[in-house]
């Protein structure tokens, strides 16, 4: 359920950023079916990646009004089961997720979250980096069939996080 008082309006950047297998829609290209600024022309019939996708910036309320899509050129969302948010980065502006206020945010955010063992991954077409308190570790493009797999480890100094590429196994959601 949207956060009270924000709606997607003008924002249409998630009907870029993501792969829409149903449609055969790559990620980085705006979908054939939005209109740009619009909305989706095929709205009540869309597939079902589209219909259950929630953009943390307009659910999650403590997120803030700069992080919205078409401001920040960065989709936020959230994988529960392997308890990561990812950021979809619009090829346009490839170093969007890089800029201030949001690479500060991102390393506090993974700092915070460290204890809960929650990772964030950052995205842009096939390239994938990790974003940790003191640095970003870029894993580089995951084709298709492979994933990006998080483990952490507990340490005297706290929970340090290590991450690798490897093949999805039948199942296992990909990034």
């Amino acid at each position: 359920m949207a956060v009270t008082g924000r709606q997607c309006g003008e924002c249409t950047l998630c009907c870029k950023v993501f792969t829409v297998v149903e449609l055969n829609k790559p990620a980085g290209r705006w979908c054939e079916h939005c209109s740009v600024g619009k909305g989706c022309n095929i709205y009540p019939d869309r597939p079902a990646a589209c219909s259950g996708f929630n953009c943390s910036w307009l659910v999650t309320a403590w997120i803030g009004e700069d992080w919205k899509p078409s401001r920040s050129g960065l989709v936020l969302h959230t994988d529960p089961k392997l308890k990561r948010v990812l950021v979809r980065v619009d090829p346009d502006q490839p170093d969007a997720w890089q800029r201030e206020p949001y690479h500060s945010q991102l390393r506090r955010w993974a700092a915070e979250w460290a204890p809960s063992k929650s990772s964030i991954l950052v995205l842009l077409d096939d390239k994938v980096w990790v974003v940790l308190p003191d640095r970003d570790l870029y894993l580089g493009d995951i084709p298709e069939g492979e994933t990006v797999v998080t483990q952490w480890t507990d340490t005297p100094t706290g929970p340090r996080l290590s991450a690798y590429r490897a093949t999805a196994r039948a199942g296992t959601p990909s990034t």
